[in-house]
């Protein structure tokens, strides 16, 4: 509690400095004022006598250019894991008019969610098959990501290379959101941060993944732009910019409601009392700071609604309707009055940009105004229940095994810094210690830990470590100053000389992680991963429909309802396709595949006219036979064990799991008249191997 009353209630000459008469108070956010520094004065500099274009402009393209790079080469080479399958099918049959839930998924019952009474009276999409009324499930979160990738599939076509073709680019366009925070970190300081977003090994693998995070931590750190931007110019544009980000961030991920926590209880502690004069006096806003808070908290106000689900949790259907459309109109109704007394102009006008791209966007172009109540009403209630689920089971020190594994330059960067942006604070650096400090507590709070989700604590991170790093590298080519001399310019030195040393092994591991090992779980971010056997396998079907003569309109493939998601995916251009489940495939099928469960019940119904092949689906890294079963005096004890530091070595070094790799296997039934142009695609040595 001492570190945040440090962080937050900082010294008034600190935080704010007054501005013109009529404006109010702004919060200073900018690097520390003064004449230029040598590194400014260098970065100001344009390339090329006579060029108004900037050295430090010239260095953010060029670190845009390796950010992309990176980020498409071989974009469509690695084997879709289980999430991006889905995600993918999901966005196809919503361009090619299907709507997000396809049928075949409503009939086996995955990834939908039956709603609560009220929501399925209104607006219930009835299944088919059993007659339930069913809408996406939240686990699905927020439709940006799909109709996204929709309209890339409609003007791109549909591959793997374009299903991730999305994540790529928002990605790389993360990289270059930093140049417009050089007035907060420096602009040594920026340019760095764009380059350790770029080479985070984190943030690299998941902007070649089709989730849904890499989407999240873009909008935030966008959000983060024009918030300090406001307060550094109180200018219209701002507010309205950071509104229409909320939006599409709460029209992507769960996530938001977390990030949408952390940046307005800043702000609370830098408003202070104003605030408390706006809301309940009326006042006009004196801080600056006040502004966003009052503007986006109004906004998202009744977006909390069904958090009222933790009190009337176990109660009937009805009680649980009723409580959250009660506590959605009470919050709509106070969060309205607040805005519209606080600004009645900016207020209508934001509101309208806020629930406008909200409606739209979660309606999907008011297509499915079913998803608009689900999102309303059933997403907190939905990730409130999985609370007790705790999916993935992982320990509390989980993301810290990740940061410390992955992200050790800027964990280890950030930490050396902490020291000297508390006795140097400036507003930015200290809300960037306290979104660190917040992201780790709240994330490591939420029972569902996976290993994505870690990109959402890299990234303040990220930006805390290139204000250090920064600042550092100013200090030691500024020289003028005698108390930079003696230790403390050795220090700094030193630290860079570590850094130097650390930093390349940091993007070997970033590289390893992405292209080497991408969808091999040696890397702990590849979570229980599709094995390369599956696109073998499709190989392998593809040459039979090309050899057969039947194409891919004609060989009819039927796969068990456990490997839909890839397989769904991959044989999305067979008409023939079909699903079956309890072992009983179609008796016309040329190809069956069987999951593990399933095969030998498979096996005894197609009979002898089939030849069967095994092969790899999933395989996961060893985790309960390593980390999950860590106790201090375990690590203690592993530490002083010279063979288990050997083995530590050799995995931290080589990716050598201490452990097998754990997995699964499916089988594929050819028909036997088939069967040699089945055979004739090769193996080829198999999957990679760690």
């Amino acid at each position: 509690m001492r570190l945040l009353s440090r962080l937050m209630l900082s010294p008034e000459s600190a935080l704010r400095s007054r501005a013109t008469a009529g404006e109010g108070e702004r919060v200073s956010v900018a690097h520390p004022a003064g004449s230029p520094t040598v590194a400014d004065q260098f970065w100001f500099q344009p390339l090329f006598p006579g060029s108004r274009i900037g050295r430090d402009v010239v260095a953010f393209l060029v670190i845009l250019v390796v950010a992309g790079l990176l980020r498409f080469w071989e974009l469509g080479d690695r084997t879709f894991h289980g999430d991006e399958a889905w995600n993918a099918v999901l966005s196809y049959h919503l361009a090619t008019g299907n709507g997000i839930v396809p049928d075949l998924f409503a009939q086996h019952g995955r990834y939908v969610f039956e709603l609560n009474a009220l929501t399925d009276r209104l607006f219930g999409v009835r299944d088919l098959w059993t007659g339930r009324r069913l809408l996406p499930d939240p686990a699905a979160h927020g439709p940006l990501l799909f109709e996204l990738n929709a309209l890339v599939y409609i003007v791109l076509g549909v591959s793997d290379t374009s299903a991730r073709l999305a994540p790529a680019v928002v990605g790389t366009l993360l990289v270059g959101l930093p140049f417009f925070l050089r007035r907060q970190l420096g602009r040594t300081g920026a340019i760095v941060a764009a380059t350790l977003l770029a080479l985070s090994p984190s943030i690299l693998y998941y902007s070649r993944f089709l989730r849904h995070d890499i989407y999240q931590i873009f909008l935030m750190l966008l959000l983060v732009v024009a918030v300090f931007g406001y307060l550094e110019r109180r200018t219209r544009g701002t507010l309205l910019l950071a509104t229409a980000v909320t939006s599409l961030a709460f029209s992507d991920k769960a996530d938001s409601y977390f990030l949408l926590v952390i940046l307005p209880t800043f702000l609370l502690f830098v408003s202070g009392r104003d605030v408390l004069n706006v809301i309940v006096r009326g006042k006009p806003s004196a801080s600056a700071a006040t502004d966003p808070l009052v503007l986006l908290g109004t906004l998202i106000l009744p977006l909390f609604a069904g958090a009222a689900y933790v009190v009337v949790r176990g109660a009937d259907e009805l009680t649980i309707d009723t409580t959250t459309v009660v506590s959605f109109v009470v919050l709509g109704a106070i969060g309205t009055f607040v805005g519209l007394r606080w600004n009645r102009s900016l207020w209508l006008q934001a509101a309208l940009l806020f629930w406008g791209i909200y409606l739209v966007l979660n309606s999907v172009f008011f297509t499915d105004p079913a998803h608009i109540l689900l999102m309303l009403f059933g997403y907190v209630q939905y990730w409130i229940g999985r609370q007790d689920v705790a999916r993935g089971g992982q320990p509390w020190f989980y993301y810290l095994l990740l940061l410390l594994l992955y992200e050790f330059v800027v964990v280890g960067t950030s930490l050396v810094g902490i020291p000297y942006w508390l006795r140097r604070r400036t507003t930015f650096t200290n809300f960037l210690l306290y979104w660190c400090l917040a992201s780790l507590l709240l994330w490591g709070w939420a029972s569902e830990k996976m290993p994505w989700m870690v990109i959402e604590m890299v990234l303040p991170f990220c930006l805390l470590a290139a204000a250090t790093l920064g600042r550092f590298i100013e200090a030691t080519v500024t020289i003028r100053r005698a108390n930079l001399l003696g230790v403390r310019l050795g220090f700094t030195i030193l630290a860079i000389a570590l850094l130097v040393v650390l930093a390349p092994f940091s993007a070997y591991t970033a590289v390893r992680a992405s292209f080497t090992y991408g969808d091999v779980p040696v890397e702990m971010f590849v979570y229980t991963q599709t094995t390369p056997d599956v696109v073998l396998v499709m190989r392998k079907i593809d040459n039979l429909a090309r050899q057969s003569g039947k194409g891919v309109g004609g060989l009819a493939v039927a796969y068990d309802a456990s490997l839909s998601t890839p397989f769904e995916w991959y044989l999305r251009d067979y008409a023939s396709r079909a699903s079956f489940d309890q072992g009983n495939p179609p008796p016309d099928a040329a190809v069956v595949l069987a999951g593990e469960s399933d095969s030998g019940l498979v096996a005894l119904r197609l009979g002898s006219a089939y030849e069967s092949h095994e092969y790899r689906f999933l395989w996961w890294f060893p985790e309960d036979e390593t980390y999950k079963t860590w106790t201090l005096s375990s690590v203690v004890q592993g530490l002083l064990n010279p063979s288990q530091r050997l083995a530590l070595w050799r995995y931290v070094v080589y990716r050598e799991p201490p452990a097998p790799l754990g997995g699964n296997t499916f089988d594929v039934f050819v028909r036997r008249d088939l069967a040699p142009e089945f055979s004739s695609e090769r193996r080829s040595g198999g999957p990679r191997e760690p």
